[in-house]
């Protein structure tokens, strides 16, 4: 059993979102976890949408909805991982320590999807190429 993680990105240019595509993720537990709060001491970080209520922000792009619809109801636990907050959460895993010399492969390799993530939208904001930054997600089982 495990748990494939289908992460998105968006990038915000003149004001309206535009449709990237698909970022590295795969089925990794420690990384489900991390960003959601569902296994091991990790609270989870991302806001999640209600997969029966909302499954995307109103702002999401038409194709993230369409991607999110086709999907249905084998998509689960619908995440929006903002700039601003894959930074503050990878600052307060290295100030916990959370990932060490001791930890699991596994965890470390986690952290080096959500750190790919952030390189890649710090070198688009950087450049001037895009305002702002996302990745939505979501999981199947």
């Amino acid at each position: 059993m495990g748990c494939d993680i289908h992460p998105y990105m968006e990038f915000k240019i003149n004001g309206e979102w535009v449709f990237i595509g698909p970022v590295d993720g795969e089925r990794n537990y420690a990384l489900f976890g991390m960003l959601s709060g569902v296994r091991g001491d990790d609270e989870g970080f991302f806001p999640q949408y209600n997969g029966t209520i909302k499954r995307y922000p109103d702002d999401a792009t038409r194709e993230m909805k369409h991607l999110i619809d086709d999907y249905g109801d084998d998509g689960h636990s619908h995440t929006v991982c903002t700039f601003e907050k894959i930074c503050e959460w990878i600052t307060v895993k290295e100030k916990d320590r959370s990932i060490t010399e001791e930890s699991s492969l596994y965890a470390k390799k986690s952290i080096f999807f959500v750190e790919a993530w952030l390189k890649l939208m710090e070198s688009a904001l950087k450049d001037g190429f895009t305002e702002d930054a996302r990745v939505i997600l979501w999981y199947d089982n």
